[in-house]
């Protein structure tokens, strides 16, 4: 082979300080540059990364090669007067190479010892292999032997220094650290190919070229080559460095600006680490729906009071909530409604979504989890619920209402007029056992049209403590013995606005409700006040105003929570089977909010229950009189004659029959065209009995046509239900006589209006 380059002069018996210092500057100055250059790795990815250390395996090689060349060059016995050039690239090949292999060794897992040390063992090794293949492009020396002591000792030092010089390199960013790594990967090229040349016998070949270049201006052309291209690999990492400190100061300033974009969002986030679940970042809002500091927590979180917790309100294992699941199983929660406790003692309910965070190769690093507080929407949305199950059975009652109070109607009054007719005490008591069947089926009906508020009331002024005070009596006797009543009433208390006899029936049945918590006995408090309430709790309140208190309040055993929130529930009853219809709280709450007003319950367990029912302020300052209860029904007028029109036969029957027996003149009629007929025909009528609900022609359309002709002319509505609140403004202030109804009533009635 012809030699790549030639050189004569001097043969040297030893290595010139010159090259040494030459071989020296330009290992110190390749180990620091490429190991500038190996830090340019990790801080690229993608294809610059490759880059990069592609950069720094050809600095290091190029190191070695050139070193070992110059020092070559340097040696006196044997000094070679050329070089084979294709072997000397091939020394240079396998010093970039192995240098690579190296790298991408150590690249693999950063600041790793282990992983360091093994890729500066390869660069050790690296070293020997290249100098001992350069030894073979030594054109004028022959080999005439080796010493493998040598060669071990060779590829020892080389592998340790270089090992200690990468894991030092490696350790930190330290200039210190940086300088020592340089000067042992340095020693490392040294030793390695002083005990290179001294593990070979080298003898002249006999065979001289002629002619040649100066060794030491070969070795500093050798040098200043491989310097210029060290040097530009160097501004080169330079300007990379440059570039990655304005990327992250814009990287930290595009932070700052998400940060707090994250701080300012209406929603809580929050970021946990992989695989341990510790928390990293929380924004504010997060902090304020939670009620506390998410990363300053020293205990762990299943020990803490507050958290997640179930619908029975225990506490949730961690395990199981969407942060952590995302962290640890990588599972993605896209929506779920979670309970949670705060310090506290308050319960919220979150939405939550979760999605774990994965770096370029696909591993969990993070979990990011989003929620927001839906306690308002999940209660509107159970009030909507309820609101539609009122309806519901609100529209079952009004259908069922009519047909069934008609049939009540008929049943109380045929059997009232039969017991007048019978002497057999036992057929009495068995009549009065039907009157009583009935009168409670007529109960659950009224308290139904109570509960879905399509009762027909008449709001007067009345006296609370004055009802109160009458209904003592009444009290005595439904509670019996073992219940103690105490009243605390308020002194100048001004009348409520409400319909005197359903309030009765509700107050009654709060007394009863009491008792029957209290079996053993007693105390019953009934007490009133004038109260200013604010924005309602829950929607059994009323609005914020003024209002009169009715209170209600028992000793028994309280109810629990859960029994509370269903307290107004309609048909929801904690009594055994057939003692109680669950209406009574439902007839109550419907009672209040069609005058105006509310109710509140306060209650827990062993502290007994509070019904606190909220009665508008009556605009009129003076109450009416209480009920009037006369014994005997007034009997009548001479002569007076009443119309009849109802299209269910059984109550119009019974209807005429109990006014012909109280000495009415009685004409009935089937529908309302026949009774318009019967008033044109037999009139006129001193008072007309119409059914609200008939087919073809309704008794209201029936009233309207006889008052446009004779706008005097006394009329009084039956109805067995009012299906909405338009009928009850197409009725408005017409006298009416809600189904089923006590006989003694219909004539209180009839006569009322007949004298009037």
């Amino acid at each position: 082979m012809s030699p790549l380059f030639a050189y004569g002069g001097p043969r040297m018996h030893s290595l010139h300080p010159a090259f040494t210092a030459l071989a020296v500057a330009v290992g110190l100055f390749g180990s620091w540059t490429a190991t500038d250059l190996f830090r340019r790795v990790f801080a690229n990815v993608g294809r610059a990364r490759i880059a990069w250390l592609t950069a720094a395996s050809a600095a290091l090689g190029l190191a070695i090669w050139a070193m070992h060349l110059i020092a070559l060059l340097g040696q006196d016995a044997g000094s070679p007067d050329s070089f084979d050039g294709a072997v000397m690239a091939m020394s240079a090949a396998v010093a970039v190479g192995g240098c690579g292999l190296a790298f991408w060794v150590t690249a693999r897992r950063s600041r790793d010892v282990m992983f360091s040390l093994m890729g500066g063992a390869i660069i050790g090794l690296t070293i020997t292999v290249a100098q001992c293949v350069g030894m073979d492009g030594l054109n004028g020396l022959a080999v005439t032997g080796y010493r493998p002591p040598w060669i071990a000792f060779a590829v020892i030092s080389a592998m340790v220094a270089s090992a200690a010089g990468l894991a030092i390199s490696e350790m930190g960013r330290a200039t210190v650290r940086r300088v020592i790594a340089s000067i042992l990967l340095t020693i490392a090229m040294l030793a390695s190919h002083e005990a290179s040349i001294a593990a070979f016998d080298l003898e002249p070949s006999g065979v001289v070229s002629p002619g040649g270049l100066d060794p030491f201006f070969l070795a500093l052309a050798t040098s200043g080559g491989v310097v210029f291209v060290l040097f530009l690999a160097s501004v080169a990492a330079l300007f990379d460095r440059r570039f990655e400190g304005m990327a992250a100061i814009e990287s930290e300033r595009n932070a700052a600006q998400l940060r707090s974009v994250l701080e300012q969002t209406p929603v809580g986030i929050v970021v946990a680490d992989a695989p341990s679940g510790d928390i990293r970042f929380a924004n504010s809002e997060a902090e304020y729906l939670m009620g506390h500091s998410m990363t300053d927590q020293a205990q762990p979180r299943d020990s803490l009071p507050y958290g997640p917790i179930d619908d029975q309100g225990r506490r949730r294992s961690a395990d199981n909530l969407p942060l952590m699941r995302a962290v640890r199983r990588g599972y993605r929660t896209d929506r779920m409604v979670q309970r949670y406790r705060r310090p506290d003692g308050s319960v919220v309910i979150f939405e939550i979504a979760a999605a774990p965070i994965r770096d370029a190769d696909g591993r969990i690093v993070q979990a990011v989890a989003t929620f927001h507080d839906v306690t308002a929407k999940m209660k509107a949305e159970e009030a909507l619920r309820q609101s539609q199950r009122m309806e519901g059975i609100g529209q079952l009652t009004g259908g069922v209402a009519h047909d069934f109070n008609n049939v009540l109607t008929a049943v109380l009054g045929s059997l009232q007029l039969a017991s007048k007719r019978v002497t057999d005490e036992r057929a009495k008591q068995l009549m009065d056992n039907a009157v009583q069947a009935a009168e409670r089926g007529a109960k659950l009906t009224s308290q139904l049209l109570a509960f879905s508020r399509r009762q027909r009331l008449e709001p007067l002024p009345v006296d609370l403590n004055a009802m109160i005070e009458r209904m003592g009596g009444l009290f005595s006797s439904t509670l019996g013995g073992t219940v103690k009543v105490e009243k605390v009433l308020a002194a100048g208390l001004p009348p409520a606005l409400a319909d005197p006899a359903q309030l009765e029936l509700a107050l009654l049945n709060l007394a009863l409700n009491a008792r029957d918590a209290m079996p053993q006995g007693g105390v019953l408090r009934l007490s009133t006040a004038l109260a200013t309430l604010g924005a309602p709790r829950s929607s059994s309140e009323p609005e914020a105003g003024r209002y009169i208190a009715l209170s209600v309040k028992d000793t028994g055993p309280g109810m629990s929570d859960e029994v509370a929130e269903r307290a107004f529930e309609p048909f929801f009853t904690t009594k055994p089977l057939g003692k109680g219809s669950g209406l009574g709280l439902s007839q109550v709450l419907g009672l209040a909010k069609q005058l105006g007003g509310g109710v509140r319950l306060q209650t827990a367990p062993d502290a007994g229950a509070e019904v606190v029912l909220y009665l508008p302020v009556s605009p009129e300052p003076k109450a009416v009189a209480g009920i009037d209860r006369q014994a005997e029904p007034p009997r009548a007028r001479e002569g007076a004659r009443v119309l009849v029109v109802d299209d269910d036969p059984d109550v119009r029957r019974f209807v005429v029959d109990f006014l012909q027996d109280s000495g009415y003149a009685v004409t009935d009629a089937v529908d309302g065209p026949s009774g318009l007929k019967a008033l044109e025909e037999k009139g006129p009528f001193d008072l007309i009995l119409l059914d609200f609900a008939m087919s073809g022609m309704t008794g209201s359309e029936v009233a309207r046509t006889v008052r446009a002709a004779n706008p005097s002319q006394p009329i009084l509505m039956m109805t067995g239900y009012l299906e909405h609140e338009a009928v009850l403004s197409e009725l408005g202030a017409q006298p009416m006589l809600q189904k089923p109804f006590d006989p003694s009533e219909l004539l209180f009635r009839v006569a009322a209006l007949i004298e009037a």
